[in-house]
């Protein structure tokens, strides 16, 4: 049996909001230079692969062969693994499609699964018809890559029963996400994703995140600092960190910093986007718990360096909980306060005893 690693297609040249499902557009040039990232990740994660299948739009076919090139493999077209068939709503903007059939736009997004476009697939014919090629591919004797879409990965999501069939449009399928799917006893699951490594996390697609989630300027600062001071923690360090996850890690740790709750809201738009490894490093930045008989994490270097910095300036520790101190309002969030004072305090000393020469 055989893992069949799913891939969906890179970044396209389609205007945004229009309904696109077996449309032919070309990937962009940024989804090109990416999908050679992820082709070299994959070569190093998945050396094994035997074969390519790739969905015959030029979209899958482009992100394939950008792939392909690492294998030294040449792909195949399977029509199997193709995106749903839209119908009449093919290649229109979903404001037209609101105009001329209102009740049709209500309809679809209360039942996707079910419902029927004009001259279309339903979201379920499409995950069967996806399903049944994967079973194939999953017999093989060697890994197979395919490259696929967002409407027949989330599909098959949701058959296998790892998604709301009710709430497909909000199931995360990020370009060049990895899932990974196998056969046990005879039936197909969900192994692993989907993710995106963090690779893909350049500084384009990181300035995008911002615009998307409308961080403000301040915060974007804060975090930049945040993650410069980091690194330079770690270059006195001799324990083995990962400096790039940090690094990516902090610039994005308050994405969503205006929103409630900001740090497990920011780690979900995370998970969302695929990079699930520094999603988990940002929800624990306003953790108050530690464990003095474990090594100091990732995620602990992150906590100790935002605490580190106010706004855009490195301050001390004891500087920069005076200030927060006057925030507190009540004798809980004081004690909170306290908490998180204690732990910075204890993470210094561990990094001191590392071999850091730090003062204060």
């Amino acid at each position: 049996m055989a893992d069949v690693i799913v891939v969906r297609h890179g970044e396209t040249t389609a205007e945004p909001g229009i309904c696109i499902g077996r449309t032919d557009v070309p990937l962009s040039q940024r989804g090109r230079k990416r999908g050679g990232i992820l082709g070299e990740y994959l070569k190093e994660h998945y050396p094994d692969i035997g074969r390519i299948i790739t969905s015959p739009l030029e979209r899958a076919v482009d992100t394939a062969q950008e792939i392909a090139k690492f294998y030294e493999i040449m792909p195949e077209t399977d029509e199997n693994v193709t995106e749903i068939d839209l119908g009449k709503w093919e290649g229109k903007h979903f404001d037209k499609i609101r105009e001329e059939d209102p009740s049709a736009f209500v309809k679809r997004g209360e039942d996707p699964w079910e419902y029927r476009i004009s001259q279309a697939e339903t979201f379920h014919e499409a995950a069967l018809r996806f399903q049944k090629r994967i079973n194939v591919y999953a017999k093989d004797q060697k890994n197979v890559l395919v490259v696929a879409h967002k409407g027949v990965i989330t599909g098959l999501f949701a058959e296998l029963g790892y998604a709301d069939k009710k709430d497909l449009f909000h199931v995360s399928c990020p370009n060049l996400s990895i899932s990974v799917f196998r056969m046990h006893d005879e039936q197909l699951q969900v192994a692993d994703g989907p993710y995106r490594p963090l690779a893909l996390l350049d500084d384009v697609l990181i300035a995008d995140l911002y615009q998307k989630h409308q961080t403000p300027f301040n915060v974007i600062v804060h975090m930049r600092a945040v993650a410069e001071y980091a690194m330079k923690i770690l270059d006195d360090l001799h324990a083995d960190y990962d400096r790039e996850k940090i690094y990516k890690a902090a610039l994005l740790h308050d994405l969503d910093r205006t929103k409630k709750h900001h740090a497990k809201v920011s780690a979900e738009s995370l998970r969302r986007e695929g990079f699930r490894d520094i999603a988990d490093m940002v929800e624990e930045h306003h953790r108050e718990e530690y464990d003095p008989d474990q090594p100091l994490s990732d995620a602990d270097l992150l906590w100790y360096a935002d605490k580190c910095v106010f706004e855009d300036r490195v301050v001390s520790i004891e500087e920069r909980f005076a200030l927060s101190k006057e925030k507190c309002r009540d004798d809980e969030a004081l004690l909170h306060h306290q908490r998180r004072y204690e732990k910075a305090c204890y993470i210094r000393d561990r990094i001191k005893q590392e071999g850091i020469n730090e003062t204060d």
